[in-house]
Parts: structure tokens; C-alpha cells; sequence
């Protein structure tokens, strides 16, 4: 799998990167990717932006099999909107438990999965499963922050998070680090970042809040 952030074409403000996974010897699966937006960037829009990447390097689009391997995602960066339905047990980003600047909450669902089913096999049903933290509120500082910087900004931001130990990495992606772990993280990434990347990571943690209504990735 691999990662990489490229800028896309002006005038285009909310920055994606590509998401690619090789599924066999002839086979990729390509996902033109918003990280964090509000609201969330139409889909169209993406499929755009991934076929202006792909023939700015020479991939012909004869090569692709879109209506074979087309996937759309959408995932609530903070959960659901609504409670979960009665009886029901939300749990990852089916209820509050996703991860507010990744999006992800499979890992942690997973570690929290033995537990749950002792639980309901027991006959107890915890009315919440994924409870915040103060870890959250910094969390929902990276949230702000991804939505609200530039295409540069955003650019000098992952730099910085690749050059972090991996420890740190680890501390900055898992739903479950404290808050202490996932300050330290985020201060070596603003610590690694040149002056004006710095200023900019500041505007848009501390600035204005963002006025969209619905986050979504």
C-alpha cells in the first residue's frame, strides 16, 4: 500500500491524495481521497481529480476498469449523527468511536470486540460503548486543523508526520492513546515543520471556527 499527497491542479482549494492498493499482479485499486472536508467533496469532483492525476503520468484511461472496481466511501469523522436505534449497540463509527482526523475505527473496534460480547453474552448492555476523553479535545483540534488548512499547509503537515518516530506515528493514529501521548506526537510534528507552515497550522487550529454543518471523509 502506499501513500502519497500530491497537490491538485489550481483552482481546485481542498487538497486529496491518492490511496492505492495492489490487489494481484495486474491489479490496483485506486481511491482519489479527501482526507477531511465539510461537507464532504462530491463524488464526481474526486473521479475528476483522479483521472487529471492519472494522465499527468502517462496512465491511458482505456487501462482502467471503473465499473468493476469502483468503490465509494464516506466516512463520519465524528460518528453518527443520531442515536443508535433502540437495542442497538453502535459501536466504531457506527456510534462515537471513529477516529475525528483519520476517520478509522476498525483496530479499535476489534480490541474492544472480546469485552463487548462477554459482556452482552453476560446479559449487560453498556448504553454506550465509545465514551470521549480529554484525548478527544485534542483530537478535534487535528479535526479543525485538517479542515481548515491549505493545500500547502496540509502538504507540510503529513511531511512532518512521516518524519515522526514510529512510536509517535502510533501514538497520533490509535483511537486509544492519552492525551499526554498524542500531544507529544502532534508537538514534534509542528516542532519538524518550517516557520510558515507553523504560522499557517495556527491559523487554522486557532482562527475562526469553520461553519460547515456535516463532516465527512
Amino acid at each position: 500500500m502506499a501513500h502519497r499527497l500530491v497537490a491538485p491542479p489550481p483552482p481546485r482549494r481542498v487538497p486529496t491524495f491518492l490511496y492505492a492498493i495492489p490487489l494481484g499482479p495486474q491489479e490496483v485499486l485506486l481511491e482519489e481521497t479527501c482526507l477531511a472536508a465539510a461537507p464532504g467533496m462530491p463524488v464526481a469532483q474526486l473521479r475528476d481529480r483522479l483521472q487529471h492525476r492519472l494522465r499527468a503520468r502517462g496512465v491511458a484511461m482505456d487501462a482502467l476498469d471503473e465499473p468493476r472496481s469502483r468503490e465509494v466511501v464516506r466516512i463520519p469523522m465524528r460518528g453518527r449523527d443520531a442515536p443508535a436505534p433502540e437495542g442497538t449497540v453502535a459501536l466504531g463509527v457506527a456510534g462515537r468511536g471513529g477516529h475525528p482526523v483519520t476517520g478509522y475505527s476498525v483496530a479499535s473496534s476489534l480490541a474492544r470486540a472480546r469485552t463487548l460480547a462477554t459482556q452482552l453474552a453476560a446479559g449487560e448492555r453498556p448504553h454506550q460503548v465509545d465514551v470521549a476523553g480529554p484525548a478527544d479535545v485534542v483530537r478535534e483540534l487535528g479535526l479543525r486543523a485538517l479542515l481548515r488548512l491549505d493545500t500547502a499547509g496540509t502538504l507540510e503537515l503529513f511531511e512532518a508526520f512521516g518524519r515522526l518516530e514510529p512510536h509517535r506515528q502510533r501514538a497520533f493514529m490509535s483511537r486509544t492513546s492519552g492525551a499526554p501521548e498524542l500531544l507529544g506526537a502532534m508537538w514534534q510534528m509542528f516542532s519538524a515543520m518550517p516557520g510558515h507552515g507553523r504560522v499557517e497550522l495556527v491559523r487554522a487550529t486557532f482562527g475562526a471556527p469553520w461553519e460547515g454543518l456535516r463532516l465527512g471523509r
